[in-house]
């Protein structure tokens, strides 16, 4: 289940929680409602509506000022009505998320660890917002680092008997990044 992949684990002492409308299903793209756990930015006009990241975000070209946080608990949209959902709001640079690596093999001893520190990535996961993210979980794509200035997360640690990774999210991809 893709419920608690992504896991904050440090940062400010308050992580403030927000409640973003979520969209009905039959008028979002999403198969199924945002859960706990997995990252969220806003979207439609004016930034009305929260729904998941996909593959290869967040970024500042696709993603510019619109990653919210982490879900804290399952939006309460259904098929036809609008619903709402709780967000804990990363602070950019002070926020530390952990989630899988996508290939936990990459990270599985410190000498490997270490050359992708401070690398710029992106999360993996679902290839576009039809994709369920049941059978797909949320993960750190360590091997996504071709673009450092695009890219929104920055890697700061990892476990390599656990196979996650520790990350920072940058500023300008997230909604309150602009006026940081």
């Amino acid at each position: 289940m893709a419920k608690n992949d992504v896991q904050i684990v440090a940062g400010a002492q308050n992580t403030h929680v927000v409640n973003f409308p979520a969209d009905d299903l039959d008028t979002s793209t999403l198969v199924a409602n945002i859960k706990a756990g997995e990252p969220v930015k806003r979207v439609g006009t004016g930034g009305d509506f929260a729904t998941l990241i996909i593959t290869a975000e967040p970024t500042y070209t696709t993603t510019a000022a619109t990653f919210i946080g982490i879900a804290a608990a399952e939006a309460t949209a259904t098929d036809t009505v609008e619903g709402s959902v709780d967000i804990n709001v990363v602070v950019p640079y002070i926020t530390v998320l952990r989630c899988k690596a996508t290939t936990p093999g990459n990270i599985d001893t410190a000498a490997k660890l270490q050359a992708f520190m401070f690398n710029a990535t992106t999360f993996d996961g679902i290839a576009a917002l039809t994709n369920n993210t049941v059978t797909t979980p949320y993960t750190i794509d360590e091997d996504e680092t071709d673009n450092p200035n695009d890219a929104g997360l920055v890697i700061i640690g990892g476990d390599i008997s656990k196979g996650t990774l520790d990350v920072l999210v940058k500023p300008l991809c997230t909604v309150f990044g602009n006026s940081v």
